[in-house]
């Protein structure tokens, strides 16, 4: 048999694996472009995975509808309730049994000394009332942690956490995050007909189209290169799936739609939108001039109060929303007609955000869409906001003073720290003039180390040296806030109450024998 010669056969057959090589790359590599399926409902993209047929898809997208549907007439808010009511039933026992397990008297209430005590006898170790109880720091340390969030549920802070205490605190957290229910709402509201019933003809439709974007080679299956290319676009739905459905005012023909997240604002406010033991900072947003109406949705980490000023007479619509807390939505708006204000309850339509390329913006984003109809027209994001004009979403930050003469009474050091954390000082603010969905009430102690200068000034607290701060007098309350750069020390002088409200992550030490009364772990 004729052959070729050595150096030939080589060079045909690198040849053929570069033919071979490359024109798999090239089509793997034109399948696997990301998919824009920002139109489609996240709840519908959340269920496509790689090697599904469409049969199992629609099997799948079908389930929960089938589940809730029990008459079989189609999903309906009826349905809705009493899934989420069966929920909440069983979040209500699974935390009162978890409570209980702690109650060692049964008097059908747990005190932290009786949480501390069965934790320890859990492992074997004895903790309660004592410094070290035979037990390693490291290990003690975790149980008081686990004690510390236990004691959560003691709403009214009376150090003991009663039955209506065990289920409420429960209740609440379920209805933040029942992924059930939330997933039953958003396919409701893809109901075609907005006849207020999802039937299972209609989501198969709806199904049914989703699924045939997504198999482009239309093969009945979604293939390796077809799952990569949803990749992205199924991360942002699982996102705003996970926030629940999100029903917002329309804006109105030829509004201009902007998105801004931030994670707090560069000033403290002098009033709470979201309880006293929660830190309040403030902004301003400066609307800009131009003939469009400005349909404004702002977000944010910390509880707001948002300022508005500039050419306010464009703004058609502001929609708040906030990381939130059990008193509802952390936030409050100064400056806007209140007709022209709403609000976001927490844990549905979109969560907060301060980066534009992050998986929580495009998740916003997304929801938002589906929401209104129609795209965004700009999306903004900031860490520290405290003059953001819109719609540009240019933030001006806030300079701090490079001199500040402290009030009489307040160490310069605790002046100081003030403005290093929030350079736009304290805004004084009217409750009167802020719209909100919850109550709106003047600090009785400012948070942060706002309220360690004004118990100073007080004469309440004494600094006799850094970082430690003696308690003196009887205050209403802790500080708000004091947790991570803004912990420190307390020590509370014999006869005085312990304070109310919750000392973050402070040392708080008895100024009768030293022993630590919150904060063990970090008194050391």
């Amino acid at each position: 048999m004729w052959r070729l010669p050595g150096s030939e056969r080589l060079i045909l057959s690198a040849v053929a694996i570069v033919l071979l090589l490359g024109k798999p790359a090239l089509s793997v590599e034109s399948a696997a472009e990301t998919l824009d399926l920002s139109d489609l409902p996240p709840v519908l993209i959340v269920t496509a995975r790689r090697g599904l047929t469409v049969e199992q898809y629609l099997a799948q997208v079908l389930k929960p509808l089938r589940s809730a549907d029990l008459d079989r007439d189609g999903l309906d808010q009826q349905d809705i309730d009493d899934a989420e009511s069966v929920a909440l039933a069983g979040a209500r026992a699974s935390q009162v049994g978890r409570i209980l397990a702690h109650d060692l008297d049964n008097d059908g209430r747990v005190t932290r000394d009786e949480a501390l005590r069965a934790a320890g006898r859990k492992k074997g170790l004895s903790i309660a009332g004592t410094e070290s109880g035979g037990i390693s720091s490291p290990e003690r340390d975790r149980v008081e942690k686990q004690i510390d969030k236990l004691m959560q549920s003691d709403s009214n802070g009376d150090g003991t956490i009663d039955f209506d205490e065990m289920r409420s605190v429960q209740e609440r957290s379920a209805r933040r995050t029942s992924a059930k229910t939330n997933s039953l709402r958003q396919l409701l509201a893809l109901d075609p007909n907005q006849d207020g019933r999802l039937t299972s003809q209609e989501l198969s439709r709806l199904a049914q189209d989703t699924f045939a974007r997504i198999d482009r080679d239309g093969d009945g299956v979604i293939s390796s290169a077809e799952d990569k290319s949803l990749m992205s676009a199924r991360k942002t739905a699982m996102a705003a799936a996970k926030a629940g459905p999100c029903t917002v005012p329309k804006p109105s023909v030829g509004s201009q739609v902007v998105l801004t997240g931030v994670y707090e604002g560069q000033g403290l406010s002098t009033v709470a939108v979201a309880g006293p033991d929660r830190v309040t900072t403030t902004a301003t947003i400066t609307v800009e001039s131009g003939e469009a109406p400005l349909y404004i949705l702002l977000t944010s980490y910390d509880a707001m109060v948002w300022q508005f000023d500039g050419a306010v007479e464009r703004v058609s619509q502001v929609v708040v929303a906030s990381r939130g807390n059990s008193r509802g939505v952390g936030a409050g708006v100064t400056g806007v007609p209140r007709e022209r204000v709403s609000f976001i309850a927490p844990g549905t339509c979109f969560g907060y955000f301060h980066e534009v390329e992050s998986d929580k913006a495009k998740a916003a984003h997304a929801s938002i869409k589906q929401a209104i109809g129609r795209d965004v027209d700009r999306v903004n994001g900031i860490y520290g906001a405290w003059r953001v004009s819109l719609p540009s979403g240019r933030n001006e930050k806030a300079v701090r003073p490079r001199s500040v003469s402290p009030p009489q009474g307040v160490d310069p050091t605790t002046w100081q720290a003030l403005y290093r954390f929030s350079p736009g000082g304290i805004v004084e603010f009217d409750p009167a003039t802020i719209v909100s969905p919850a109550p709106v009430d003047r600090y009785d102690v400012l948070p942060q180390q706002a309220g360690l200068a004004q118990l100073l000034q007080e004469g309440s607290l004494e600094r006799r040296k850094p970082g430690v701060y003696h308690i003196v007098r009887p205050i209403a309350r802790f500080p708000a806030g004091l947790a991570g750069a803004h912990s420190v020390k307390f020590v509370l002088a014999e006869g005085l109450p312990m304070p109310a409200g919750s000392p973050g992550h402070s040392c708080v030490r008895s100024g009768e024998d030293g022993s630590v009364l919150s904060g063990r772990g970090i008194c050391r």
